[in-house]
């Protein structure tokens, strides 16, 4: 008997490497941003840097991209890989794109402070 929630294996499989693509992009983001941390401490390279709080935006950034991005595109691509519903379709797969293209930008926006917690620091603005 089919299950109306199931999809095919190819379609499986496509998602599960989108999620895959996902979380490496965000270990390389986060490796990225890694490097921008290192070289707003640098002595003579951070006062060429142009933005003001370079060093906390950038970590913040790097932290939610190692931590929260890449955890959930992880998770959802060994989920899809083993489960294969239609509830973690490619739309999913978007808008988790679109979250991560909106908090890697949002250090970069106006007005943007950033609150480094012990937890999980974040960047407070209208977005």
């Amino acid at each position: 008997m089919s299950n109306s929630f199931n999809i095919n294996i190819d379609e499986r499989n496509k998602t599960a490497k989108m999620w895959l693509f996902c979380a490496i992009n965000a270990l390389t983001v986060a490796g990225i941003f890694s490097l921008v941390i290192v070289s707003a401490r640098t002595p003579l390279v951070k006062d060429l840097l142009p933005f003001v709080q370079l060093f906390q935006k950038a970590l913040i950034i790097h932290v939610n991209a190692s931590q929260l991005f890449w955890m959930l595109a992880i998770h959802m691509c060994l989920l899809v890989s083993f489960i294969g519903s239609k509830i973690y379709s490619k739309t999913n797969v978007y808008l988790a794109i679109a979250a991560a293209i909106l908090m890697a930008s949002a250090p970069f926006l106006p007005n943007a402070e950033p609150y480094l917690n012990n937890y999980i620091p974040f960047i407070d603005h209208l977005i």
